[in-house]
């Protein structure tokens, strides 16, 4: 791959998801694992992020052609690792967004802050509480392909590598994160919008329904109007679940583009040249660099 192309994440993320045979079965077989709790989420995980680190190797591969790993020996345990270690990085989170907001309201009430100061210190505290998150979600998705590579939990906390990582390219990784952002908001308004149909017809149908049953008097009118609303709540209902499947592929082939995105930008680290998880990254050696050395994590 040419310089220039290598900066272009998502564009490459592009190519190599299209190269990809029977993609369509892939994202539907995907949509059907989501709905499957605790194991969707294991399954994905492993199958995104080991997508993921063939991009960090510089591979050029369309997506695998198992989605259960039968070519990927470290498949089930990445999923397991991966889905633990979100659960770890959200109570974090949110235990230091609680800790923050708690300490505004602290410090408002404890010096008996009001009008302008009071609003200062509350907003204040709540930026940092948004940039923590940010920066902890940057460290989360470094950390899950970094376990990836090494196949080892405790790289995903080695918050020293991650930071580096993040301030060094900083530029990419914002390009990441508002195009992330951007997805996010746009994938939100599509879910409503093909959604909402469904939930009014039913706040609108079972009412009716419940008011033809109570009045008793089941003419051919009322019979009607039941039979009526009964068909296009079911309707509505199909409908409904069409849609949630939809959106569950789309979600899947966004999911499946933003990982695949980010290890085209953790490739920049020159991955192959990476000794153990604890050792320096390569630029820092090229630079003369000599960070203070990192427990290793178990």
């Amino acid at each position: 791959m040419d310089e220039a192309r290598r900066y272009h994440y998502f564009g490459n993320a592009w190519r190599s998801l299209s190269t990809t045979r029977n993609l369509f079965g892939k994202l539907c077989l995907l949509a059907l694992i989501q709905f499957v709790p605790i194991l969707g989420q294991i399954v994905t995980f492993g199958y995104l992020l080991g997508w993921a680190r063939e991009a960090a190797w510089n591979m050029d591969t369309p997506l695998p052609p198992h989605v259960f790993g039968r070519d990927d020996n470290g498949f089930w345990s990445r999923g397991v690792r991966a889905f633990f270690i979100v659960i770890l990085y959200s109570l974090i989170e949110a235990l230091l967004c609680a800790v923050l907001l708690a300490a505004g309201g602290a410090i408002v009430y404890g010096c008996g802050l009001d009008g302008a100061a009071a609003v200062a210190v509350l907003v204040t505290s709540e930026v940092l509480s948004a940039l923590i998150m940010l920066l902890l979600m940057a460290f989360q998705c470094i950390g899950l392909v970094r376990m990836a590579i090494y196949e080892r939990f405790g790289a995903a906390f080695q918050w020293g590598v991650a930071w580096r990582m993040t301030f060094h390219r900083f530029g990419g990784i914002f390009k990441l994160f508002w195009t992330l952002i951007l997805a996010a908001l746009i994938f939100a308004f599509v879910v409503v919008a093909a959604l909402a149909p469904g939930f009014v017809g039913v706040g609108i149908g079972l009412p009716l329904v419940g008011t033809v049953l109570d009045y008793g008097d089941f003419n051919e009118s009322a019979l009607a109007l039941l039979v009526g609303v009964a068909g296009a709540s079911l309707a509505v209902s199909a409908a409904s679940a069409v849609a949630l499947f939809a959106l569950s592929i789309l979600s899947n082939m966004i999911n499946a583009l933003l990982w695949r995105a980010f290890g085209n930008w953790v490739a920049l680290y020159d991955v192959v040249h990476w000794g153990a998880s604890h050792d320096p990254l390569p630029y820092q050696t090229a630079t003369g660099e000599n960070p203070a050395v990192e427990v290793p994590v178990a």
